[in-house]
């Protein structure tokens, strides 16, 4: 199951900064599903997004992003996103994902 989800997240890495640039907020999204479960749902040991707030999940990108957050992969995948995009993910994640 690590495997799987290590090996999904590693795949995500490379798509997401891409699609970042030019993404609707809910494409985005999909993206975060892949690593944190369906609706922030976490399946196994990554933690859930469910539930959070938009203004702590872009505080938590954010300090992903920059480094102040120990990560293997989240810190990587958080450089590819503007203030703007955690922005709006951080909305689209905490109003649509149940």
């Amino acid at each position: 199951m690590i495997r799987t989800t290590t090996a999904a997240c590693a795949t995500l890495l490379a798509v997401a900064p891409a699609a970042a640039q030019n993404a609707s907020p809910q494409l985005l999204s999909l993206s975060c599903a892949g690593c944190h479960g369906p609706g922030g749902h976490s399946p196994g040991p990554i933690p859930s997004i469910y539930g959070r707030s938009p203004a702590a999940i872009a505080e938590t990108m954010r300090a992903f992003r920059s480094d102040q957050r120990p990560a293997t992969v989240m810190n990587r995948i958080a450089k590819g996103y503007s203030d703007a995009e955690i922005d709006a993910l951080a909305r689209e994640i905490a109003a649509n994902w149940r």
